[in-house]
């Protein structure tokens, strides 16, 4: 899915670049009718869980039924609370948070904890993508159209890391070091996270095009840790939890997305307004991030990792 998703920005790019050069207009409602279309296809897929009304027609026959008087004759029976609101609230909260410590948060860790703070810093941090054909248009002079094709460069690479690259890399690793697939993630994470650090600090300090092109194309390299790391996590909750650590990264991820828009944008601004090595401020902000990240990363324990190594 990653790697689709990269064949539509490397396809996308340089096609909104020619057509902008016959109006601005017409990649942007190309991109309406895409979106429409996408969303038609998204309402069209059938569903593919069983039929709850089966299951329950099923519980409703096999449980008997009470009539009014054994009904009313229960509620006679019950003690009246004699709590007040403050302790009935607090009780009702209590009992909650136990029911959602059992369920939803079984099997949860500082593993989990890590990962999860790990994905809302990079996807902080990720969002310095979007700022690449500004900052280059301004940094090195240059056209809309030539800045472009970064994005373009980008993710040609990001798909050959996640199509030959991290496939051979993850076959060599279980065979040859015979490390099990959650250490053989774990490393994978940790290595990527350390080179999307080293090509985001070289982004931020680069003074000509080639230096920056260097550090874009060596972060590109290390795009594969977010599939990593999200098959990581997935590798150490019980299947049952799987929904719920999804939605924590999805919540982590909006969150990071949500407060990078201000966060980066002011960086951006104020590198403008200095001007110079300063200009990199964005990408001087998402390497630090990315630092604490594979700090992050680095903390992960997996059960028995020494024994299997």
């Amino acid at each position: 899915m990653a790697a689709v998703i990269l064949l539509g920005e490397i396809l996308a790019t340089p096609i909104s670049a020619f057509l902008m050069t016959w109006s601005p207009w017409v990649p942007s409602l190309l991109g309406i009718v895409f979106q429409l279309g996408g969303l038609l296809g998204a309402a069209l897929v059938s569903e593919t869980r069983p039929d709850p009304k089966s299951s329950i027609n099923h519980n409703d026959e096999s449980e008997p039924l009470l009539n009014n008087d054994e009904e009313t004759e229960m509620d006679h029976d019950r003690p009246e609370d004699p709590k007040s609101g403050y302790q009935r609230v607090k009780q009702t909260l209590s009992e909650y948070w136990h029911h959602v410590r059992n369920t939803h948060l079984k099997g949860w860790d500082f593993n989990m904890a890590f990962i999860v703070l790990t994905f809302l810093l990079a996807s902080i941090s990720r969002q310095a993508m979007q700022l690449i054909i500004p900052y280059a248009s301004k940094r090195f002079s240059w056209s809309i159209a030539r800045a472009s094709f970064l994005i373009t460069l980008k993710g040609v690479i990001n798909l050959v890391t996640l199509l030959l690259i991290l496939p051979r890399l993850s076959t060599w690793l279980s065979t040859q070091m015979s490390w099990s697939p959650a250490v053989k993630d774990l490393r994978i994470v940790q290595g990527s996270a350390w080179i999307l650090t080293s090509g985001m600090a070289l982004m931020a300090f680069a003074a000509i095009p080639e230096l920056f092109i260097s550090g874009l194309s060596l972060f590109a390299l290390g795009w594969g840790f977010y599939s990593a790391l999200r098959s990581l996590a997935t590798s150490l909750v019980d299947p049952s939890q799987v929904g719920v650590l999804n939605s924590g990264i999805g919540l982590a991820q909006s969150l990071g997305s949500l407060v990078a828009g201000p966060i980066l944008a002011a960086a951006f601004g104020r590198g403008l307004r200095q001007g110079g090595i300063a200009m990199g401020l964005p990408y001087m902000v998402a390497s630090a991030l990315l630092f604490m990240s594979s700090c992050l990363a680095c903390a992960i324990r997996i059960a028995g990792e020494k024994r299997r190594l």
